[in-house]
């Protein structure tokens, strides 16, 4: 089975788990993660968080290099 996560794609006989979120769930998800990343990079708006990690697929690991 090939799955896309992120950039890269993969095969793999595993089985991948997908949740379904509700919408303030993901909304909930969403102000987490650009909170987070915005105390590392301490940029002044967070729109412009929310346009970076929609640059790096809402992959915050990508994004701060971990």
């Amino acid at each position: 089975m090939q799955s896309k996560i992120s950039l890269a794609t993969i095969t793999t006989d595993e089985k991948i788990k997908y949740y379904l979120l509700t919408e303030n769930e993901a909304l909930h998800e969403i102000t987490k993660t650009a909170k987070d990343v915005n105390e590392i990079l301490n940029l002044p708006s967070t729109t412009l968080v929310r346009l970076i990690l929609n640059n790096f697929h809402w992959d915050q690991d990508m994004l701060t290099g971990k």
